[in-house]
């Protein structure tokens, strides 16, 4: 650990890394699967370019937070190790595109245990 990033909190680190624009879009694509997962199991159809323009379900929101809250205890988020490395710079956003989808880098490196799967992480194994 560099001893500059000492005061910086896990939450900060976690909240800092998620917000960059390059890897927010590609949460937030699949926070748009999580809205429209929920549509097809109850088996309504949902004009995609107006889907936010109607109040969600209460299901729907649940959903959600537990995307977020999965997403976000990922452990490569507070990974201070990779400060050099996955998280040096600017990487565009088919980068994480390909981490998100594969758990791999495109330079070859172990980022994820497993590629993103939205509907696994739907579940809510935060207990609440």
């Amino acid at each position: 650990m560099n001893n500059r990033d000492t005061d910086i909190t896990d939450d900060h680190l976690i909240a800092y890394r998620m917000s960059r624009e390059e890897i927010l879009f590609n949460w937030l694509r699949y926070l748009k699967e999580v809205i429209k997962a929920y549509f097809i199991n109850t088996g309504k159809i949902v004009d995609e370019s107006k889907m936010f323009q109607d109040q969600f379900d209460e299901q729907v929101w649940i959903n959600v937070r537990n995307f977020i809250h999965n997403l976000k205890e990922l452990p490569l988020w507070k990974n201070r190790s990779m400060a050099a490395t996955i998280f040096a710079g600017k990487n565009n956003y088919d980068y994480w595109k390909t981490i998100f989808e594969t758990g791999i880098s495109p330079d070859g490196a172990d980022v994820l245990a497993e590629p993103i799967n939205f509907i696994d992480m739907i579940n809510d194994s935060h207990g609440e």
